[in-house]
């Protein structure tokens, strides 16, 4: 660092005799300097300038580097703050040393169990049955055999529910018409889930001509009854018509040479008819042909899983009778149930008889669905045909 040195000023001599001055050109007239006032020296004024930029000069000196002394370097904050303000927003740069954050404080959370899936996507039940693509094997609905003739009746069902069905199962007779055929038949094989199984009972025809219809279910070893779809399902069934063959007079004993007459057959009174467009839940009442809650014949019903069934309400009865349209004999001839038909088995076209709640009888034929539309022609009788 430098050091500022000033001079000091000579001592003054010692006292001694005065000495006379010595004479000025210009006389003790002649305007000379004023006593006591000494003449500045050029020196003097040339420190007086020089003073006040020798201490700049030193203050400066000090901030300078030392020898082995390792500088500190300094921020621009000029240039910092040009830099920050020509950022865009969004991404504004965090500092280097990012300031302290505090952590977040998490509360606990009572652990609560896992709440059960929706009845949606639980999956199917134990035990459950769908038909096949090719529900009947053998006797479609209809199928026209002699009086007391035997048959196999076969139909082809699929295991759609999560349970295999064991050898315990069986299928069992539900209502309708027993046609002559035992009422329990062990499945005796095991039939996993997804798998199909061809489930034959031998019937025989009954004697008496008409139309008959025979209701089955499954049931699992515990004794419960399933069928076709969930829950308790519907049933399947066999439909058949028993008709009489005509039998050939020989020609050698001719009885008689009459011409045979014919009684014409009268032509059925027709009570009430119409075409029923119906949409689920709907119920009718058939003998006035009319959309109603009370008095009802049927109702139409679909299943979340979408089932289709017709069911028979209050005191009326309803049976399968074919792809031939039946008369008020076949009809009253025909079993009929208090028993729900399901409507994915059968083919557009196929006849049903009817009694309705108050005792008449009609027929109502299946013209198929339309979505869950339901399209239905029906023709009720007058009593007594």
């Amino acid at each position: 660092m430098l050091r500022l040195w000033t001079p000091h000023h000579a001592a003054p001599p010692p006292p001694g005799p005065p000495t006379q001055a010595p004479h000025s050109r210009r006389g003790a007239a002649g305007g000379g300097r004023p006593k006591g006032k000494p003449a500045m020296k050029p020196i003097s004024r040339v420190l007086r300038w020089l003073l006040p930029w020798l201490a700049l000069l030193g203050m400066t000196g000090c901030n300078l580097p030392q020898p082995g002394a390792t500088a500190t370097p300094t921020v621009d904050l000029t240039a910092v703050y040009a830099t920050v303000s020509g950022l865009p927003t969004a991404t504004a740069v965090p500092p280097s040393t990012p300031a302290h954050t505090p952590a977040a404080t998490i509360s606990p959370q009572a652990t609560t169990p896992a709440s059960p899936p929706p009845d949606a996507t639980a999956g199917p039940p134990c035990n459950m049955a769908a038909a096949a693509p090719h529900l009947d094997i053998t006797i479609p609905d209809g199928t026209v055999l002699r009086p007391g003739q035997p048959f196999t009746k076969i139909w082809r069902l699929v295991n759609a529910g999560s349970c295999p069905w064991t050898p315990d199962y069986a299928v069992v007779w539900f209502a309708g018409a027993r046609l002559g055929a035992p009422t329990v038949v062990p499945l005796g094989v095991q039939v996993l889930p997804g798998q199909a199984m061809d489930i034959a009972v031998d019937m025989v025809a009954p004697p008496r001509p008409g139309a008959y219809i025979s209701y089955w279910k499954l049931r699992d070893a515990d004794g419960r009854l399933f069928g076709i779809g969930p829950g308790e399902g519907s049933p399947f069934w066999v439909s058949i018509i028993v008709q009489v063959e005509g039998t050939a007079t020989p020609t050698d004993t001719p009885t008689s040479t009459r011409t045979p007459t014919f009684t014409p057959t009268p032509t059925p009174v027709v009570y009430a008819e119409g075409t029923l467009t119906l949409s689920p839940d709907d119920q009718v009442d058939l003998d006035g042909m009319a959309l109603t809650n009370t008095g009802a014949d049927i109702g139409y019903t679909v299943s979340p899983e979408g089932a289709h069934q017709i069911t028979p309400l209050h005191e009326a009865r309803l049976g399968v009778y074919g792809l031939a349209p039946p008369s008020p004999q076949d009809c009253a001839n025909a079993a009929k149930a208090q028993v729900a038909v399901p409507l994915e088995p059968l083919s557009p076209g196929t006849y049903l008889c009817v009694q309705t709640d108050q005792g008449r009888l009609g027929r109502l034929r299946y013209q198929g669905l339309e979505g869950d539309t339901l399209n239905l022609e029906a023709v009720i009788w007058e009593e007594g045909g």
